[in-house]
């Protein structure tokens, strides 16, 4: 029976993802999307966040997405974008097995821990929509697994590189910063020295942002727009709850 497992839960995953191809191409487009491409098409035509149309968030995900902008518009951008987004999946699902296989050594506990989290609700959402999350999730894990894998001080900054960029994509990660510090102080020696690097990766990424900003003189623009504009546009939404 334990022989045939790995493949029974291959099969399923294969149909959880195949079943997400098809809503990737089938599924309502919603609007967050089409604003996400829409701002990262201004960003190819050479526009400015912040000054010359409204933004509220950080521009990572959308200079992710614009390559794609790059070819004549039609439906076919859509598709490609709803693609890119399952393929970030593809490699969060990939940096999960081998964190989980490295933490629990057990191939089937490591397939299971995948197969849960592509088939729960939120992240069968998350995960087709065009949204910064996934790249956010995949950036951060990445980082994750560099900590758990080298125990040196380089890999600890480059760690720190990866969470700072995952931050930039999407703020709300922030939250799994504990996770982070938690890493580095229970894993290899030197431990201050780790977390100073990491640390200091961590500011590299918002640091360059900043210096983007400032060339361009966006930034008390850009701290109006990501404070006041956010919490107007945030205020009416719904928090996430199981019960409604």
């Amino acid at each position: 029976m334990k022989r045939f497992l790995p493949i029974a839960l291959g099969a399923v995953l294969s149909a959880i993802l195949a079943a997400r191809i098809h809503l990737a191409v089938e599924r309502f487009v919603d609007p967050d999307e089409f604003a996400h491409l829409h701002w990262a098409y201004l960003l190819t035509i050479g526009k400015l966040p912040y000054r010359d149309f409204f933004f509220y968030i950080t521009p990572l995900y959308q200079w992710f997405l614009s390559p794609l902008l790059l070819i004549p518009p039609s439906s076919t951008v859509v598709i490609l974008a709803r693609l890119v987004q399952l393929a970030t999946l593809l490699v969060v699902l990939s940096l999960t097995y081998r964190i989980a296989q490295i933490v629990t050594k057990d191939r089937i506990a490591s397939l299971l821990a995948i197969i849960i989290l592509a088939a729960f609700p939120m992240t069968f959402d998350k995960s087709i929509d065009i949204r910064p999350d996934m790249l956010m999730v995949a950036l951060f894990l990445a980082g994750m697994l560099l900590l758990i894998q080298s125990k040196s001080p380089r890999g600890a900054l480059v760690a720190g590189i990866y969470f700072g960029t995952s931050v930039l994509v999407l703020p709300k990660i922030i939250f799994a910063a504990v996770s982070i510090f938690f890493l580095i102080l229970t894993n290899g020696n030197g431990r201050r020295k780790r977390l100073a690097l990491a640390t200091a990766g961590a500011l590299v990424p918002g640091m360059l942002f900043l210096l983007y900003l400032a060339v361009n003189g966006l930034v008390p623009l850009a701290l109006g727009a990501m404070t006041r504009s956010s919490v107007a546009v945030n205020s009416d939404k719904i928090p996430f709850t199981f019960w409604r």
